[in-house]
């Protein structure tokens, strides 16, 4: 799958990688968080590699202006993790490229499995925080 980027206005389509996200014109939205915070509980200790995170996001929406550079802070440096499955959606929000299930309505959606079983989901924006979020999920396992 290819990805697609229309001028005006700016918005890419299909699968993407955390380096393209980190590259111009997209790394706009990776300026140094302004307090960054680290997940606590014993999460270092135990292997990820089961972990798998899709991650839907529109290139154009300020919600995944916001969000996703703090979900990528908190996901790089758990151990054994690959890294998250990435899908830019149009305004349209279609999302063919996406897997089996992955329907999202509102964005950025993202979908937390261990070992394929679905632990949780954040749609748009966090109940409480990203950090939150991942918290509640990874100090479980």
């Amino acid at each position: 799958m290819t990805v697609s980027f229309t001028q005006n206005p700016p918005e890419w389509t299909g699968p993407l990688s955390v380096d393209q996200l980190k590259k111009p014109p997209l790394n706009t939205w990776f300026k140094p968080l302004e307090s960054p915070k680290e997940l606590e509980g014993d999460w270092r200790s135990k292997d990820f590699s089961a972990l798998r995170v899709v991650l839907v996001l529109g290139t154009w929406c300020d919600d995944s202006h916001r969000y996703v550079p703090e979900i990528l802070h908190f996901l790089e440096p758990l151990p054994g993790f690959a890294g998250p499955e990435i899908f830019a959606v149009g305004r349209d929000k279609t999302c063919p490229f996406c897997p089996e299930g992955i329907r999202p309505e509102r964005i950025p959606l993202v979908v937390v499995y261990f070992k394929n079983q679905e632990l949780g989901r954040m749609v748009e924006q966090p109940e409480v925080s990203v950090k939150d979020f991942f918290e509640k999920i990874l100090n479980r396992l």
